[in-house]
């Protein structure tokens, strides 16, 4: 960067009303109120922390670049109503700068806080488009358990929802310095919004050709949102006639699409039959949107009768089920898209929501193999019919070596020995004979191998104990550090023959495994005497199990 850049500058202050032509990089600036700032040159995508409010702002220099005095400067004119108290952190703040090739000097990270920081209301509106939570993406949602070698591994729809580069500003409820970051398009949170709050009694009238830019406001947007409510297909009729046009910004855009939502909720049917097809074209786009994705939702929420206000409307529905039915796979997989089709099994009758299973038996590998996929996954198994459920548990048997060896398609696999007939669950069990010693020494399969230990019946459980019992695989499986928890399982749920099984075959090896794992040796020999108390003297065990007992 240029050297003058290199530490904060003092610069000529002077009065802000006065013409900024001429203006030097990190001049100081004399604000009403007695407030100051300072020039930054502009770099493009820089949307925000152009200000130095009160002497706060740390310095900040070029990178790699020569100021030129015909760089652009960025000033922002100073409004009463864009005056707020913002609590800034000042990780995030380098975030940006650091995104928009601006580096700071001599600070190390630490929360600031700013007060009256101004922004413009557009800025101030992508600045906090993530703040908000997506209503409703998290309901009704059952998470897998995760535990032991597979904890932590997969990654559920049901952890605050992960955007796709939407934002770069925390999202969710935190806190900073008991400041409450504000809702968008939430009533409730009146403090902090952009520009004035507008009278609910306002008559829209008197923003005629101007509505879509309100609905992009978060005070605009809760103005519209009032009128709806307040005159019902009145002013849904109005708003329409004047955004219809444009539709598809806002049923994307971070405040427009509560507008969105709240439109769908009481215009008439044949509007919404209206809007589905203005937005049909899109809706898969809208689906997989940070914002989108709730309008879509709602759409789906709507025409199938949500909460039994209404009769499912099979027109709205079937043009729905057009749009979606070819990607039913993609938004499967998709951070926002994935709650699409949640919605759809949740609110579409069960005849009209095939489409869904079509697609999640055809695909049943690249869904269920997936960190979002085998979510949606395991909510169809939840809504299925009888014949749907039969097809997929199906799918999941006959492709259970495949998917128990994957990091989240061995939930999927679990899933089904917890949820499924006992003749399914059989059947699954016995895919494994002939491979247990193979999938006892994977990370994933080796879980997966234990619940089916616990799971099978008498007559399945035999031949499985009868494999591990292979003294020729016997060594591999005690020294591998998923196996041996796989034999120790497996001396737990065998009867007292099968039981002797596993100790013949353990015991040539237990002092070889002492010297290379003697933690392991002591927790398989502890398994082994208090199966078989008359073991304890065998000399084998004996030497393990008193080190056993004197650790313990």
């Amino acid at each position: 960067g240029h050297p003058s850049h290199r530490a904060p500058l003092n610069g000529d202050v002077m009065d802000a009303s006065k013409s900024i032509s001429g203006l030097q990089p990190m001049q100081q600036l004399l604000l009403p109120n007695g407030m100051q700032a300072m020039v930054v040159p502009m770099v493009p995508g820089n949307m925000n922390m152009q200000w130095n409010v009160n002497g706060m702002m740390p310095a900040m220099m070029i990178s790699g670049q020569q100021h030129s005095q015909s760089q652009n400067q960025h000033i922002q004119q100073l409004h009463p109503a864009h005056m707020q108290h913002v609590q800034v952190q000042y990780d995030e703040m380098m975030q940006h700068m650091s995104h928009d090739g601006l580096n700071h000097i001599g600070h190390q990270p630490k929360p600031i806080s700013v007060s009256h920081h101004m922004q413009s209301p557009s800025l101030m509106s992508r600045a906090r488009s993530g703040n908000h939570q997506r209503p409703g993406n998290h309901q009704n949602s059952k998470q897998f358990k995760m535990s032991g070698r597979n904890a932590g591994k997969a990654g559920s729809n049901h952890h605050g929802v992960s955007s796709q580069g939407n934002s770069r500003v925390n999202r969710g409820s935190n806190k900073r310095n008991d400041q409450h970051l504000f809702n968008p398009g939430n009533p409730a949170d009146e403090e902090g919004a952009a520009g004035a709050a507008i009278p609910p009694e306002t008559p829209l009238s008197e923003y005629k050709d101007k509505l879509y830019q309100l609905s992009q406001e978060q005070n605009g947007c809760r103005y519209l949102q009032q009128k709806v409510d307040a005159e019902g297909e009145a002013a849904c009729t109005i708003i329409l006639e004047e955004v219809r046009p444009r539709l598809v910004q806002l049923m994307m855009d971070p405040f427009g699409n509560y507008l969105f939502q709240k439109l769908l909720e009481h215009v008439s049917s044949e509007q919404r039959v209206e809007m589905l097809k203005q937005v049909s074209g899109h809706l898969v786009q809208a689906a997989l949107n940070l914002h989108g994705t709730r309008s879509v939702q709602k759409f789906i929420e709507v025409c199938g009768g949500s909460s039994g206000r209404r009769r499912p409307d099979l027109e709205q529905l079937n043009l729905l089920v057009e749009c979606l039915s070819p990607f039913v796979t993609k938004l499967s997989m998709d951070t926002n898209g994935n709650h699409v089709i949640q919605r759809c099994l949740q609110h579409m009758p069960v005849e009209i929501v095939q489409f869904v299973y079509d697609a999640a038996v055809k695909d049943v590998l690249v869904i269920t193999r997936h960190r979002h996929g085998c979510c949606v996954f395991q909510r169809c198994i939840d809504a299925a019919n009888e014949q749907q459920r039969r097809a997929l548990v199906n799918q999941v048997v006959n492709n259970s070596i495949q998917l128990m060896q994957d990091p989240f398609g061995n939930y999927v696999v679990q899933y089904v020995l917890d949820n499924s007939k006992k003749q399914e669950t059989d059947a699954l069990i016995l895919q494994l004979l002939g491979m247990l010693a193979q999938l006892s020494m994977q990370k994933f399969s080796s879980n997966v191998v234990e619940k089916c230990l616990l799971a099978a019946p008498v007559h399945v459980k035999e031949p499985m104990i009868r494999e591990l019992s292979n003294p020729d695989t016997m060594r591999n499986l005690l020294h591998d550090q998923f196996a041996n928890y796989v034999v120790q399982r497996a001396l737990q749920v065998a009867d007292d023959d099968q039981g002797m099984q596993l100790v013949a075959a353990i015991r040539p090896h237990i002092a070889d495994l002492g010297q290379f794992n003697p933690s392991c040796a002591r927790r398989v020999t502890s398994r082994v005497i208090k199966r078989f108390p008359a073991l304890s003297k065998d000399p084998v065990f004996a030497a393990f199990w008193q080190s056993e007992s004197t650790s313990q």
